[in-house]
């Protein structure tokens, strides 16, 4: 979300008090959010958002061989569902390419689901063309 946005969803969510069996799930960087409620004074931001998210759990980095394996897996289906292979040579060879890729610029680019499959989705609007 963009900055704008932000400060319009704390504000809805501070004037929903009346809202008692309500709950909110959301993640976001804390560091971030906490500049952006007040950059001068981050333990005032800090402050400000434990009053919205009383109940905080730090999630885990997803795991880099999980992320391959389902980008991998992602992307050989969809090539798969377009015949987009004349061999198995050619599949080979793809599969290998897209190792080097993954290890060499994607595995830290990719960190969470969401990236992936927005690129995934690019990829096969792109294969459709």
């Amino acid at each position: 979300m963009h900055e704008e946005e932000l400060a319009v969803l704390l504000k809805i969510l501070r004037g929903a008090r009346s809202l008692p069996t309500s709950a909110t799930y959301a993640r976001f960087s804390k560091d971030a959010l906490a500049r952006l409620i007040s950059r001068d004074d981050l333990q005032f931001g800090y402050r400000y958002l434990d009053k919205f998210f009383p109940v905080q759990l730090p999630l885990p980095r997803i795991d880099g061989d999980l992320r391959d394996r389902l980008f991998s897996g992602r992307l050989s289906d969809m090539l798969e569902l377009e015949k987009v292979f004349p061999s198995e040579g050619a599949r080979k060879k793809f599969d290998e390419a897209r190792n080097s890729l993954w290890y060499s610029a994607l595995k830290d680019r990719l960190t969470n689901f969401r990236a992936m499959g927005q690129l995934l989705r690019g990829l096969h609007i792109l294969s459709t063309c």
